[in-house]
């Protein structure tokens, strides 16, 4: 059984921490579990509790060139347009806006009590997205960074190689080691964007494969479980954020400014705290005024409607298009309170709709796994073998690539 809840429905307060499994003995096994013990010791077990799904997407060389850009300035025009709509896209398919009591103990949000179990804020989306959620009060959202590639990897040098003082108690010491190092992040995984630019999978760092070869796909990191799916995301779930990535990509998409910096900042955390019902700030010109996110989302749903058009696919997306017409009526995280309510309690409505949920793989994806499990383990062997290191003079060499 797959628990299907984006926000843990309780936290054991007897047990100091969740118990991190170790992944291996090479020196790459080892850093991933240095990095996983860091992020619990900076942020606590709350936080990395926290479930999500990661969506990836690319375009192929072919429609780059068609498109006449440069590959970089393009993934980066998706992203701030991404951003500019990624409040709108919470109320569509946000669902965590009710956690369990023992996850808001020494958080810095206010919440209301639902039941005698639970807490939430009546007219949220994704508390995942709030700061209640994956969030770390020490990395600004410096979103004018995606206006170029140098501006995006002097932030991440920047985060990792100035020492942060609120980490600064937490041992470096090669003999104790309880993070990779001291800085805002430890690792380019760390840093906390909704929308990220990625380099090619290699056995390289991010940072130098961006530097050296530029941005091969996007991941968009603040999707929300869907508990109404078989597997946390539906095939509808996944053709709305393909659909909205190729509006952000055939859109103009300008820099963004400082003022405009702050007010996506700003829409964001209405969307998640309140996207039930709020309004939003025009991102382009707040002279503009507020506009209420359910006309928003109208139009959004609209806009991408007219794209399946123009591009001959509104058949394909047409089952998709009537999901979300319906979910701006009746968002997800509404749906979600109501069923909380009649069954009394966060974790049995979730563990009911879990229980519920049957998915049977097909023998040749279930062949595909076996085949990945196998190739990983043969992976793992030959990184044995390579280790010409010992694990302390890896993390020398480590903290030194990004310089």
């Amino acid at each position: 059984m797959i628990f299907y809840g984006t926000i843990r429905c309780r936290q054991n307060l007897k047990k100091k921490f969740i118990n991190i499994p170790p992944f291996g003995e090479s020196n790459m096994s080892k850093l991933a579990y240095l990095y996983r013990v860091g992020l619990r010791n900076r942020y606590g077990d709350k936080m990395q509790s926290t479930a999500g799904i990661h969506f990836n997407i690319s375009f192929s060389k072919d429609i780059i060139e068609k498109l006449g850009l440069d590959k970089n300035e393009f993934y980066l025009g998706i992203c701030r347009n991404f951003l500019r709509v990624f409040p709108i896209a919470l109320r569509l398919t946000g669902c965590s806006p009710i956690t369990h009591k023992s996850f808001v103990k020494g958080r810095n949000l206010q919440v209301e009590k639902l039941n005698q179990d639970d807490c939430y804020l009546p007219n949220a989306t994704s508390l995942r997205v709030s700061r209640l959620g994956y969030y770390s009060d020490q990395q600004e959202e410096k979103f004018i960074t995606f206006n170029g590639l140098n501006e995006y990897l002097g932030l991440i040098k920047e985060y990792i190689n100035c020492p942060n003082e609120k980490f600064s108690e937490i041992s470096t010491d090669l003999n104790n080691l309880e993070q990779i190092n001291n800085g805002t992040i430890q690792t380019e995984s760390e840093l906390y964007n909704h929308i990220r630019p990625k380099g090619a999978q290699t056995d390289k760092r991010q940072y130098i494969e961006l530097k050296n070869n530029g941005i091969e796909y996007l991941e968009i990191r603040s999707i929300d479980l869907n508990p109404y799916s078989e597997i946390g995301i539906s095939k509808i779930d996944i053709e709305f954020w393909e659909a909205l990535v190729i509006l952000c990509a055939l859109s103009e998409s300008p820099k963004i400014e400082e003022d405009e910096a702050l007010i996506i900042k700003e829409n964001i955390r209405r969307a998640s705290e309140s996207g039930q019902d709020c309004y939003l700030i025009d991102s382009f010109d707040s002279q503009k005024g507020e506009h209420k996110i359910s006309d928003l989302s109208e139009k959004l749903i609209s806009d991408i409607y007219k794209l399946c058009l123009d591009l001959g696919v509104e058949d394909k997306y047409e089952k998709m298009i009537r999901e979300f017409e319906n979910r701006n009526k009746n968002p997800l995280s509404t749906r979600l309170i109501d069923d909380v309510n009649k069954n009394r309690g966060l974790f049995k409505t979730v563990l009911n709709l879990s229980e519920h949920q049957k998915f049977e793989m097909e023998n040749n994806l279930v062949k595909s796994f076996e085949k990945e499990v196998n190739l990983s383990r043969i992976r793992y062997e030959e990184s044995l073998q390579t280790d010409q290191i010992n694990f302390s003079e890896f993390i020398i060499r480590y903290r030194e690539e990004i310089r």
